[in-house]
């Protein structure tokens, strides 16, 4: 943890001194240390979740500072309770990025429970306070409305406006299943969606890293995929098992590097039919606090109900028979039931379902 707290030291001076594009990696690798070392759902995890979002903000990446912002939300709401003041200020990001993109009727509420936040827990005369003031204000100027600053009596759950079906931009991801084999097995990350929102097939741009063997100048070719086509790289843990240790009781990390399918075959071959994530396998690998595979460390193949990815992480619905019109719809992962085996999974701003590991593909 102190390293992670150097590494993102580092970034926050550098990202003062102007230079946005050498605080980016630290940054990022100040979130995969928190999350090795503390796990993907810990406040401090949440910080710096949220630095990442500012500093992709402040490079004008609005769409990928976004569900940053929401994760970092996510959370501080279940580690700290929806009304702490580091929650409120997860709220007034949010509300900053979405006016920065033009949604102000997505803002306002935001800055409205921000505020009624801080005046809660801090008081009214609070800096913090002041600020999210001064921010709604500012935004209900810009609405041309005279009721600028003073809110009706505060709701501390608002409708929230985003895009909870998309992937982060950033995001790591391996590719499979795709006719040109030889690009199965490839590493890349997400750039953008490719295509508008609601059309089909919906494709992602995504950027290749360089595949070993291959020089340096191979890195950064991009391709248009399939979500059916890639697997996000997440940090996981085993159902049933709070850590993983060496023989030395040191901490394993532990993370998605591709999929296999090979008992879906079967089991498609054998019955006509597979349901869900059913005979799908996560490939898992120990790797580094920063995502790279150990050298001499054989993957393990994970059934998916065996396997739990972090609370923020955007997962896809699969197997659902209870409600079938919900199969291939995308959500954020907002709270995780170890014991009963279920994730919370939001879907819309005012709708979150329950469901089994087993229904939910990272």
């Amino acid at each position: 943890a102190e390293t992670g707290a150097s590494v993102n030291n580092l970034a926050q001076l550098l990202q003062a001194k102007g230079d946005l594009d050498g605080a980016e990696p630290l940054c990022r690798r100040a979130l995969a240390i928190f999350e090795a070392g503390h796990g993907p759902s810990h406040a401090d995890t949440g910080t710096s979740v949220s630095n990442l979002a500012s500093l992709l903000q402040a490079k004008g990446d609005l769409d990928g500072a976004e569900p940053l912002f929401l994760r970092a939300l996510a959370i501080r709401e279940a580690a700290l309770g929806a009304n702490h003041a580091k929650t409120g200020a997860s709220v007034n990001n949010l509300a900053q990025l979405l006016q920065a993109k033009g949604d102000l009727d997505g803002a306002e509420p935001l800055y409205r429970r921000a505020l009624a936040i801080f005046e809660a827990g801090l008081g009214r005369d609070h800096p913090n306070t002041t600020i999210v003031k001064n921010n709604l204000a500012a935004l209900m100027r810009v609405k041309g409305s005279s009721a600028a600053a003073e809110p009706p009596p505060p709701k501390i759950e608002p409708k929230i406006e985003c895009e909870y079906d998309k992937l982060p931009s950033h995001q790591p991801v391996v590719m499979y299943g795709l006719k040109a084999a030889d690009y199965n097995g490839r590493r890349g990350r997400l750039t953008e969606r490719g295509t508008k929102k609601g059309v089909t097939p919906e494709r992602y741009l995504i950027e290749l890293d360089a595949a070993q063997g291959e020089a340096e100048e191979a890195e950064g070719k991009t391709m248009q995929i399939q979500p059916k086509n890639f697997v996000q790289r997440l940090f996981v843990t085993r159902a049933g098992f709070d850590n993983l240790e060496d023989m030395l009781g040191n901490k394993i990390t532990l993370m998605i590097m591709g999929i296999d399918t090979s008992e879906a075959t079967e089991l498609n071959g054998e019955s006509g039919a597979v349901e869900g994530t059913e005979g799908i396998r996560y490939v898992v690998r120990s790797v580094t606090p920063t995502g790279e595979p150990l050298e001499g460390e054989d993957p393990e193949l994970w059934p998916v109900e065996e396997t739990v990815v972090p609370q923020g992480s955007v997962v896809t619905l699969l197997g659902l028979k209870g409600a079938p019109e919900l199969n291939g719809r995308r959500g954020v992962l907002v709270s995780i039931d170890h014991d009963a085996g279920r994730y919370e999974v939001q879907l819309e701003a005012e709708r979150v379902v329950r469901v089994r590991f087993r229904n939910a593909l990272a």
